[in-house]
């Protein structure tokens, strides 16, 4: 269901059941309601109809730490990589290198890399790696779902398949909602659906 001065109806009769650990994508075309689906997943938008249902007794029971989010352009403060990484919050930096070098982003895990300011000139990290760098956030903060959004878009083959793999691995459940999926990654998700004409359908991973 859309937001905004006018409500508009962009999903119809969805019922989707994902169990805990799954590695699930949803594809769709623009406009068809992807953004709009993860923003309803997060309780960002109301549903007009129906209700979304979660496991709590398998969830922390703050809501707000339910969540992490991977975007297709991801936000970096003008911090160094170390507060990025935490947001502000009291990690140890052995803590933050585990995280980094469980997305294969070994080589900023050090207490230098952690203290080098990101964004602007000072820019470190590849497209890519910013995406990691909010998998690893996730993993640091220990969300228990991990949603992503379009992050596979605009990487090259390789740094998506990378990517891809990061994901896979994410010790808990990953939904991954993109415009496209190569056809040599689709095999590695558990289950793949597709948005159209307002409905899920489920396609052979």
């Amino acid at each position: 269901y859309g937001s905004g001065t006018t409500l508009v109806r962009a999903l119809r009769s969805v019922t989707l059941d994902i169990p805990a650990g799954r590695f699930s994508a949803i594809m769709g075309a623009s406009g068809s309601g992807k953004s709009t689906l993860i923003q309803t997943l997060m309780g960002e938008i109301s549903l007009l109809e129906g209700k979304v249902s979660l496991n709590r007794d398998a969830l922390p029971s703050d809501e707000g730490s339910w969540f992490g989010m991977v975007e297709q352009a991801p936000f970096v403060f003008n911090l160094t990589l170390g507060e990025n990484l935490s947001l502000g919050l009291d990690y140890r930096s052995e803590e933050m290198e585990m995280a980094l070098q469980a997305v294969g982003l070994a080589k900023f895990a050090d207490p230098e890399s952690l203290a080098r300011v990101l964004g602007g000139d000072q820019q470190i990290l590849s497209g890519g790696e910013l995406k990691r760098l909010e998998v690893a956030r996730a993993l640091l903060f220990k969300k228990p779902i991990l949603l992503v959004d379009e992050a596979l878009s605009g990487l090259d083959a390789q740094a998506a398949k990378a990517l891809n793999q990061v994901l896979r691995q994410y010790p808990g459940l990953v939904i991954d909602i993109e415009h496209h999926i190569t056809p040599d990654l689709i095999s590695q998700y558990d289950r793949v659906l597709t948005i159209r004409d307002g409905y899920l359908e489920e396609i052979s991973a």
